[in-house]
């Protein structure tokens, strides 16, 4: 995630990928506690213009495992994710998403957040469940 801005923390794991490069995500709060992320909709749309809803999902899920990560990094732990559920709520057209991941479970092995995607305008357009395993992280 090359794009995290340096107000995102230091407990936010920096660890760039071809998918987030892909959607363009930005990082702009990471706590195990909360974690925002945005992206762009130009770019990450369906046939028919809208917000792809695998787009949404991935923006979902990246959000919770950043947040799991944070949660698992002072004990050299990564999360990984082991279950996603997200209801789209309504379709966007331009501008950007941001989700906000809110943590209902920081356990030692385990973590869940609930997920919240907005709009511009701060309207609701999806809301997603996020599990992840921590693991050990690879060598």
């Amino acid at each position: 995630m090359s794009r995290t801005p340096p107000s995102a923390g230091q407990n936010c794991p920096q660890t760039a990928s071809s998918l987030s490069d892909k959607l363009q995500l930005e990082v702009l709060e990471c706590t195990p506690e909360r974690t925002v992320v945005a992206m762009p909709v130009a770019g990450n749309t369906q046939p028919m213009g809208a917000l792809h809803g695998g787009a949404s999902a991935a923006l979902c899920e990246t959000a919770a495992s950043l947040a799991a990560c944070a949660h698992g990094e002072p004990n050299g732990l990564v999360g990984v994710g082991t279950n996603l559920s997200i209801t789209h709520l309504r379709p966007v057209f331009s501008g950007r998403v941001v989700a906000e991941a809110v943590a209902t479970l920081l356990g030692r092995t385990v973590t869940a957040h609930s997920v919240q995607v907005h709009d511009d305008a701060g309207r609701l357009v999806a809301i997603a469940q996020v599990s992840n395993q921590l693991i050990a992280k690879p060598v």
